[in-house]
């Protein structure tokens, strides 16, 4: 799907110029990353293609900006500063719960690495043991079953407790996939001792 090269951006909001660059915009989906007065997170925006008529597309017939898409960028955009703003308000709360869900975590990657190194092993000896009629398909199926089981569920907690730190502001909604984009951008704040650094 054809996309515009990578573009500047700007917009007025309640009095505060926000500035991006447009990574991805094509006549259904939008990617921005804001620029000033934060750096460091995305936002994109999607329409769903049951909904591209003509005055609904970010690209017109030329493959021009449209006005839609000029307002999916905007809203894209403002949508980006509103989360830096949140959780640059939010930084030093929100840094200690970072550093104690990566205490947690650390086990948890620890033992989903070890789940997953012995899967392919376990996987080839069952398959093995399946095929000399030591053990049948049912049992062969539930062995590697109950391995998929424990990597899906070690990988679930690990995304729920990302999900975790971000939880209890009854005006935030954290968007599904922007987890570890949020984490970095609230540690950029801090040196590797969890010392404040200055801003301006």
């Amino acid at each position: 799907m054809y996309s515009l090269p990578t573009f500047s951006f700007s917009v007025d909001h309640e009095g505060i110029v926000i500035e991006g660059l447009v990574s991805y915009c094509s006549v259904s989906d939008v990617n921005v990353e804001i620029t000033s007065p934060y750096q460091g997170l995305s936002s994109g925006l999607h329409t769903m293609y049951m909904c591209l008529f003509p005055g609904n597309r970010n690209l017109d017939e030329k493959n021009e900006l449209s006005e839609k898409g000029k307002r999916t960028i905007t809203s894209a955009l403002i949508s980006a500063y509103e989360e830096a703003d949140f959780l640059y308000r939010n930084r030093a709360m929100l840094y200690q719960r970072i550093v104690e869900s990566e205490e947690k975590t650390r086990k948890l990657n620890n033992e989903l690495e070890r789940k997953q190194s012995t899967f392919t092993p376990e996987k080839k000896k069952r398959k093995e043991l399946f095929k000399q009629g030591k053990i049948n398909e049912k049992e062969y199926k539930a062995i590697l079953d109950s391995h998929r089981v424990s990597i899906t569920s070690l990988t679930q907690m690990i995304k729920d407790m990302e999900r975790n730190i971000f939880s209890g502001f009854p005006e935030y909604q954290l968007k599904y996939g922007y987890e570890i984009q949020n984490i970095l951008f609230v540690k950029k704040y801090f040196d590797s001792d969890g010392n404040p650094l200055k801003t301006e």
